[in-house]
């Protein structure tokens, strides 16, 4: 897994550090908020001491074409009755090597079902090596609407779930029918009315989807545009030093959502960061410390030039921000979305969002940028944050 996607998962929480919630006077320092190690890390909105800025009077982002051609328009309805297909059940004969089968089974180890061992009308093709040695080659002749049952052994080792290593399972299995040809339903107005909320006509629907993609890519084209633009800011300024634990701090947020996650799928977190991740520990921790450093650079950098040119949020203003970004992105409160993403990153959304916003108003949109360089956003040293969109 490439790195800017192995961070992807976590990388939304990197706009904020640990400043505590919106509505609270910004000063250059407030309370302290626990840190990575369970030090204090102050709460800080004067960075100057910390960057040095550059001359980013003569930003360019690079013109976009925003149009969008039949053919998108095409695939896109292409795929959204796709999405809709279904498939020809065949109950006439065996099972065969190759097969896509539905199936319902559960397994029983010690005598008991344990988890992950038990699904109805899952999907499974044979000779796919999904399943432990045995499952799939014992389905090979049987009929649907028949069950057997099949006794096996969990694999020794078994990383997916070392507990299971090496132990005796059956799986009783029922097989449903063999998947025949897809079935795409045809583009008409009756199938319109399947599709849409809105359109009644297929003229209408190629319009909604047309506009639709438009939007899509509007927004996807401000979003890069911002991510150029911010890239050039935080490489025309210098990082003189990082505050105490604030780097860490970044570190431990990422950490602590990666285990959350690694929770919420019943996994270890070494094996989440193994087997879903792809990666070591070790790799993993160096990205996150890499990215973490470019997050606060980030921070540091638009808080400075917010505060120099005037931008800078506080107070009653502030507060509304913070409830206004939390209402436009369909959250109930700021405490739900700070739960997930972590504490302060509501606030650090909102002033970073508001420095963007304004240095978006002072760009210049060229076919070319000046200085010969075209913008990758693979190679951005920007990073992503939650979006308003």
């Amino acid at each position: 897994m490439k790195k800017k996607m192995l961070l992807g998962l976590a990388v939304v929480m990197s706009v904020g550090m640990l400043a505590s919630g919106c509505g609270k006077g910004a000063n250059k320092t407030s309370n302290a908020t626990a840190g990575a190690t369970g030090t204090s890390v102050a709460k800080i909105y004067d960075y100057s001491d910390y960057v040095t800025l550059g001359d980013y009077s003569k930003l360019e982002v690079t013109n976009q074409d925003v149009s969008v051609t039949d053919k998108e328009v095409e695939e896109k309805i292409q795929s959204n009755l796709e999405a809709q297909a279904t498939y020809k059940e065949i109950k006439d004969r065996a099972v065969k090597d190759g097969d896509t089968i539905n199936l319902d089974y559960k397994g029983v180890m010690d005598g008991e079902a344990f988890d992950g061992g038990t699904a109805k009308g899952a999907s499974l093709t044979i000779g796919s090596n999904q399943f432990i040695d045995g499952f799939e080659d014992g389905l090979i002749g049987v009929n649907p609407g028949e069950t057997v049952d099949l006794d096996l052994k969990f694999p020794d080792p078994y990383d997916n779930n070392p507990d299971y290593a090496g132990k005796a399972v059956t799986f009783t299995v029922t097989v449903n029918y063999i998947q025949g040809d897809k079935i795409i339903p045809e583009l008409n107005d009756k199938e319109v009315e399947k599709l849409s909320s809105t359109s009644k006509t297929v003229e209408e629907y190629k319009k909604e989807i047309r506009e639709q993609l438009e939007k899509e890519k509007k927004d996807s084209i401000k979003s890069d545009q911002q991510d150029e633009m911010v890239d050039q800011v935080v490489n025309l300024c210098t990082v003189n030093s990082y505050p105490d634990g604030e780097v860490d701090a970044y570190v431990k947020r990422l950490k602590d959502y990666y285990e959350s996650y690694a929770s919420m799928y019943g996994m270890s977190y070494s094996d989440f960061v193994k087997q879903a991740m792809q990666t070591t520990e070790e790799q993993l921790e160096k990205d996150m410390k890499e990215e973490s450093e470019k997050a606060v650079a980030k921070k540091m950098i638009l808080y400075t030039i917010a505060s120099k040119e005037g931008w800078m949020l506080s107070g009653d203003e502030l507060s509304k921000a913070c409830d206004d970004f939390v209402t436009k992105i369909g959250a109930s409160s700021i405490d739900d979305v700070e739960s997930v993403y972590g504490e302060g990153v509501v606030e650090e959304t909102v002033i970073e969002s508001k420095a963007i916003e304004e240095l978006m108003k002072t760009v210049t949109y060229v076919d070319k940028r000046s200085d010969g360089t075209v913008w990758n956003s693979d190679s951005s040293s920007e990073s992503d944050s939650i979006s308003e969109e």
